[in-house]
């Protein structure tokens, strides 16, 4: 099964007879997969993410063999705590940009971040782990624009976006 978002490439496997699902970085056991944008990402990662998701959703599954993490059941629970994952996260950007204009690294560096599963300010990050951030945002950013709820203009050759609708 074709499952855009982590990569817009990235496929699932599943068994129907046994009810077993493949899910590679998908969907994981105790972490958020990354889904960010990037020059390989598709227009709207995120809305890529959540389509998959709710084709997935159809799906009666006994047990997630995930690419990282052990096997686990859950399923609908699973799916449900991305869902509320993403929903907060969407709400934290709203209240950043509510009044104001901010760059898709200024809002990355105001949202706690959770690369081990602690909640960790974006300055205690790795380097990488705040690249991965910020792209985290902008995907965060092209789905907001999306839905018509945040808007983005350019100015000195930066990106700021604000809330819109």
């Amino acid at each position: 099964m074709l499952t855009p978002g982590h990569s817009p490439g990235h496929i699932c496997l599943y068994e129907p007879k046994r009810k077993l699902f493949f899910s590679g970085d998908h969907i994981l056991p105790d972490i958020f997969p990354h889904v960010g944008f990037h020059p390989q990402s598709g227009e709207n990662p995120l809305g890529a993410f959540f389509k998959s998701l709710e084709t997935l959703a159809k799906l009666e599954v006994n047990f997630i063999f995930p690419g990282h993490g052990s096997v686990f059941s859950g399923f609908k629970l699973r799916l449900g705590e991305l869902y509320y994952y993403h929903e907060q996260r969407q709400r934290a950007i709203m209240r950043i940009i509510e009044n104001d204009t901010k760059s898709a690294y200024q809002i990355a560096t105001e949202i706690p971040w959770m690369p081990g599963g602690e909640s960790v300010p974006f300055s205690k990050l790795s380097n990488f782990d705040k690249r991965l951030a910020v792209m985290e945002t902008l995907a965060q950013l092209k789905l907001l624009m999306s839905e018509g709820k945040a808007e983005k203009v350019a100015k000195e050759n930066v990106d700021l976006y604000w809330a819109g609708g």
